[in-house]
């Protein structure tokens, strides 16, 4: 199955800038500390009918995906059933993840329930969550959902489309109602029925100059140094920059702190960049293994700052996994692609 999208939750970015970092709405005030490391997003409400939320669009508009999260309810049991996830396709919501007041996991088409688990969520528990949703009209519609990698409710004859076609366009997490609050940590879709088990999604900064340094820094000769904002992205106070067609920039990252034994899912590469005249601009965010430059797609970008993103699931020099060894020793960077 295939990657398609991957979220550390506030590993490198702060609540402020989610825009920025590709979420399309947001009402989130703060990022916690999350499930292993790094941090995670916290969704919360505030009245019995107000909530805190942050919508991401998804990739492809698949109609069958998997999505894999780490969740924790951080406040006592809420008094009111919260659908803490939904599955949308523009303004229609498809499937929505709820929790019942007491506890249990519920999966909906639009407010119909649809499947029920008996296990009992325990406030102040991550739980590693796997669910697997296919969009489509009785008898065909799917949904699979594991918890801690063990399946809590399934059915292969269901009714999941709820009006639209069957696409699944954009996601949304959520708090509850009078101060009843979630943590989401380690977002990653995949399409299809694949469950990666426990896993996480671990963000990190360029820890010093790579192979290129064709771009310009606004201060200085230092080029890593312009682009690893530790937790608040800058904007314009530090940055690189660059006017010609196929200049490249590339960085190295940090070793990975996780056992040697561990299974590389994938690498995703990320910028957030601007251009700053009204003709196209187009980057480019590629990778370096053994010397060897692989290209992703050159994306146009606009005049405010978001993120454009490369998902190299397979290391593109052997299109293999990768190996720990392999994914330590690649470079990530940017080019100028018009």
């Amino acid at each position: 199955m295939t990657l398609i999208l991957a979220d550390s939750c506030g590993d490198t970015y702060a609540a402020s800038q989610l825009v920025e970092a590709g979420w399309s709405a947001s009402s989130v005030a703060a990022l916690v500390a999350g499930r292993v490391s790094g941090r995670a997003i916290q969704v919360s409400g505030t009245t019995i009918i107000t909530w805190t939320e942050a919508s991401h669009l998804i990739p492809g508009n698949p109609t069958e995906l998997t999505m894999m999260f780490a969740l924790q309810r951080y406040t006592v049991a809420d008094s009111n059933e919260v659908n803490i996830l939904t599955l949308d396709e523009g303004a229609t919501n498809h499937i929505q993840l709820a929790i019942t007041t007491g506890g249990l996991f519920r999966i909906k088409r639009n407010g119909t329930t649809l499947l029920t688990g008996a296990t009992v969520m325990t406030t102040g528990v991550w739980y590693q969550i796997g669910l697997h949703v296919k969009i489509a009209d009785a008898p065909s519609g799917e949904v699979h959902l594991y918890i801690d990698e063990v399946l809590e409710v399934s059915s292969t004859t269901l009714d999941t489309r709820n009006a639209g076609t069957p696409v699944l366009n954009s996601f949304t997490i959520r708090g509850g109602s009078n101060g009843i609050g979630y943590y989401f940590d380690d977002i990653h879709l995949w399409t299809g029925n694949d469950q990666k088990g426990n896993s996480r999604v671990i963000g990190c900064l360029p820890d010093a100059t790579g192979n290129y340094s064709q771009w310009t820094p606004i201060t200085g000769s230092d080029h890593d140094a312009m682009v690893d904002d530790p937790l608040t992205i800058d904007d314009d106070t530090t940055y690189i920059y660059n006017t010609t067609t196929g200049n490249r920039d590339s960085f190295t990252f940090p070793a990975l702190s996780v056992p040697s034994t561990a299974t590389i899912l994938g690498m995703v590469g990320w910028v957030i960049a601007r251009k700053q005249d009204v003709g196209t601009r187009e980057v480019n965010v590629f990778s370096r293994v053994g010397g060897t430059d692989y290209d992703g797609t050159d994306q146009g970008i606009s005049l405010s700052y978001g993120k454009w993103s490369e998902l190299f699931q397979n290391n593109p020099a052997t299109a293999a996994a990768w190996s720990q060894a392999a994914l330590n020793a690649a470079e990530l960077g940017v080019k100028d692609g018009t």
